[in-house]
């Protein structure tokens, strides 16, 4: 009987001790239940980061198919074969060129070629008398200088040209032409002064002594141009004018020889 008077005595007493810490306990198991579901949700990440990394993820695309185009009832029927003929290859002749007309006509043609042109001016004087004893005395004379500017013209004189100095072959010439010469020598009286006259008692008009000395004028002025070297400057500008002239015509090579000058008459 003792012993169950000590059993019934002990489970009021744990019943009673229950009831006094039962809020501790309750805190306890929250705390408890708590801990795990913490330990289970560390376990789940890690095992989906374990899952994540041993297996990549797939990426789906989608393409577009293209849709065959649908059959259509009528085929074009394939091109029919035209045979095209070969043409005749023609034949087109080489022409013959025109051979080039050149004779003594031609350049006749060009007359006295002047090519070139120079001014001058000479001073000349001179003296006439009666003659006889007024003369002798110192009457009956004139004296007259005059300044008398002019020009002169050296050329060549095509119109010389024979069939004999004419060479043509094909196209190339060759030309003997005449030596240059003074062409013109002119003196405008209109243009002549008078430096000095001097006219004595019962000597004679100065006219005639005047034309006298203008001729003896055209020989001084000639003579000065000769020695300046006009012919030599004539035969460079008619040789420069009568190539290019050939060249026109249609010549490709052009040689041109000059005669020599004839000697002065004495």
């Amino acid at each position: 009987m003792a012993d169950s008077t000590d059993v019934g005595g002990i489970g009021p007493q744990l019943k009673s001790a229950f009831r006094e810490r039962w809020g501790l306990w309750l805190v306890i198991a929250l705390a408890v239940a708590l801990v795990i579901a913490l330990a289970l949700c560390e376990v789940g990440r890690m095992v989906v980061t374990v899952v994540a990394r041993s297996s990549p993820t797939a990426v789906v695309q989608y393409t577009s198919s293209p849709v065959p185009p649908t059959a259509t009832s009528s085929a074009t029927p394939p091109p029919t074969a035209t045979r095209t003929p070969t043409p005749t290859p023609t034949i087109t002749p080489t022409p013959t060129p025109t051979p080039i007309v050149l004779g003594p006509p031609q350049i006749h043609a060009l007359g006295r070629l002047e090519t070139i042109r120079y001014a001058l001016t000479t001073i000349v004087e001179g003296k006439r008398g009666a003659g006889g004893v007024l003369e002798w005395v110192g009457l009956g004379t004139v004296e007259l200088v005059l300044i008398v500017p002019g020009e002169v013209i050296a050329g060549v004189d095509l119109t010389a040209v024979t069939a004999d100095n004419i060479q043509v072959r094909g196209d190339s010439v060759t030309l003997v032409l005449p030596a240059p010469e003074v062409l013109v020598t002119r003196v405008d009286p209109a243009t002549v002064r008078v430096y000095d006259l001097k006219q004595k008692l019962f000597a004679p008009a100065p006219d005639e002594l005047e034309l006298e000395l203008l001729a003896r004028a055209e020989d001084n002025l000639r003579g000065q141009a000769l020695e300046a070297g006009i012919l030599d400057g004539a035969r460079s500008v008619a040789e420069a004018q009568i190539t290019g002239w050939l060249y026109e015509l249609g010549f490709r090579q052009v040689t041109i020889f000059w005669q020599a000058p004839t000697p002065p008459a004495r």
